[in-house]
């Protein structure tokens, strides 16, 4: 678990992306005047409450990744090799992204909300090429690169989906992608165990994450359905809590999993 750091980093940065990139997407970002009809003004306090939380999400991963850290007092070299270094390069996307999402949580603004999308991906893109290390074949893949980006889309479906449903007000969009990308996720997830060269250890966790993301793609599409049927938002509000949780859970037995999985061809 020497790593454990880095998978909470990698996750909750990731999921703070995937929450910002959704929320760009939303049709309501102003602020909704007095007398405006409830959805809407329920859409904008989603918008601010949920940049709020990822910004939140993305310094508590920063704290994680502090962590792996061996000497904290001259952390400030890791940024000194920019042009050469992807480690360099994601502390900056790091820095980028967390102004832009501060600025969209004190703005509100379209604008803001597409620069923080845009550093968001390029964070996540950095993120994987750190991971393209030759020596190790699981990690040295096209499908780092895949898998990180679908961990943001689902871990920030999830994490919406859980706000919307403490408020009562589920969102049928955010459930579909949250399926969508669960199954695109899972898929990915047997592509690199058949990419793994230590699957006796790793296949708890790969059972782990595949059942975890299943469960919650069933839980999501049958509260779907039952809320679709009553005509009622906040139907099924405790099975979307659950489907989060199970998705949480799943990506970070697969980030385990990836971190373990690190059999050296020099070896």
């Amino acid at each position: 678990m020497h790593n454990i750091s880095l998978v909470l980093f990698t996750i909750f940065a990731q999921a703070a992306v995937g929450m910002v990139l959704l929320l760009s997407l939303m049709p309501t970002v102003a602020p909704q005047p007095e007398g405006a009809p409830l959805r809407a003004v329920n859409a904008h306090k989603n918008f601010r409450t949920g940049s709020a939380i990822a910004l939140v999400f993305l310094a508590v991963g920063v704290v994680f990744s502090m962590l792996h850290l061996s000497d904290k007092l001259i952390s400030y070299y890791s940024i000194a090799n920019v042009a050469t270094s992807w480690l360099s390069r994601e502390i900056i996307m790091v820095g980028l992204f967390g102004m832009a999402t501060l600025w969209l949580v004190v703005s509100g603004k379209r604008v803001a909300a597409f620069v923080a999308t845009l550093m968001g991906l390029g964070l996540v893109y950095v993120m994987a090429m750190i991971y393209q290390t030759p020596p190790i074949p699981f990690w040295h893949t096209n499908l780092t690169m895949y898998v990180f980006f679908a961990s943001a889309l689902v871990l920030g479906a999830a994490t919406l989906l859980a706000m919307q449903a403490m408020r009562g007000d589920l969102c049928g969009i955010l459930a579909t992608i949250l399926m969508v990308g669960g199954a695109l996720r899972a898929c990915l997830g047997v592509a690199q165990l058949a990419n793994s060269f230590e699957t006796a250890a790793e296949l708890p966790l790969v059972y782990m994450h595949l059942a975890g993301i299943t469960l919650a793609m069933v839980l999501v599409f049958l509260a779907n359905r039952i809320r679709a049927g009553q005509k009622s938002p906040s139907t099924g509000a405790g099975a979307m809590l659950l489907a989060a949780a199970l998705v949480w859970a799943a990506e970070i037995a697969a980030r385990i999993m990836f971190y373990a999985s690190t059999t050296s061809l020099t070896m």
